[in-house]
């Protein structure tokens, strides 16, 4: 029992689940192993891995499983929320692979490989398993909203995402990458105004201002006749929170005085822009009513 005492740490620490190697390291003998798999206290995932029914199956532990399966490094999404930075799991998970690598079973498990080689400065080790770290989980998802968020939340940095680009110029998918770092590294709030320009335009919208000063300070846009304002912000990580409180100060002032606000973001503009004209229209319909 005393030895099984250190698998069961093991088991504890890894989300219910362990390696032989890791089990012979603590003292665990077949002889051991062969009498909990008999009792229904261990079930073998695939060779040389194990699970112990004493710990829930919970989303950390198919992805532990997972990635152990493909022996090699949970990228994309799957990297990102073993880093914490999704709180939902991946819907498959994904790992990168030694090119040499072939996958031995899935044990029912929806599992991607792909096989290249990854820079030692683009992998780590979290919680006992090998991840991409957070700049190239962040790249390699290609999603705005994503970057946003874990710069927002200082888990990268601009110069982070750069670097991890340059050691990965030639990898699939990294000059879709590379689009979406450009706008980060951008004046994101310039570039959204010129997106919701773009689109009145394309509508035949007018009657609006753009900058109309109000009690100190400017309006984005302007509809005078109808009283609306609509508010252009960039990508959430450039804006602090003086310039946030700012913002809800004119906001509030805005109402006050009976107006109307519509807040639209880049996002918004570059993911949604029909979204973003049909509310537009709609709210100055009902402002003329």
């Amino acid at each position: 029992m005393g030895m099984w005492k250190h698998a069961a740490e093991v088991f504890a620490d890894q989300d219910g689940v362990a390696t032989l190697a890791q089990l012979r390291a603590v003292g665990v003998t077949d002889l051991m192993i062969s009498s909990r798999l008999a009792s229904g206290e261990l079930i073998r995932v695939a060779r040389g891995l194990f699970r112990t029914t004493h710990h829930p199956h919970t989303d950390r532990t198919g992805v532990r499983i997972g990635v152990l399966l493909a022996g090699g490094a949970a990228d994309r999404r799957t990297a990102l929320f073993w880093h914490g930075l999704l709180d939902e799991p991946p819907g498959e998970i994904t790992v990168t692979v030694p090119t040499e690598r072939r996958l031995r079973s899935c044990a029912g498990y929806r599992i991607e490989t792909r096989r290249r080689w990854l820079d030692p400065a683009d992998v780590t080790e979290v919680g006992g398993l090998s991840v991409t770290r957070k700049p190239l989980s962040v790249l390699e998802v290609c999603d705005a909203r994503i970057m946003d968020r874990a710069l927002q939340q200082q888990a990268v940095t601009l110069a982070d995402l750069e670097a991890a680009l340059g050691r990965n110029a030639g990898a699939r998918g990294i000059c879709r990458a590379r689009e979406v770092f450009a706008v980060a590294a951008g004046d994101t709030e310039s570039e959204a105004e010129r997106l919701f320009v773009e689109l009145l335009r394309l509508h035949g919208i007018t009657g609006w201002t753009a900058q109309a000063p109000f009690r100190g300070w400017s309006i984005d846009f302007a509809f005078p006749e109808s009283r609306l304002a609509v508010e252009i912000n960039g990508w959430a990580f450039h804006r602090s929170r003086s310039r946030w409180m700012r913002d809800q100060d004119k906001s509030n002032a805005l109402s006050s005085a009976g107006w109307s606000v519509l807040n639209f973001s880049w996002h918004h503009l570059a993911e949604d822009p029909e979204g973003v004209i049909t509310t537009l229209a709609e709210t100055l319909a009902g402002r003329a009513a």
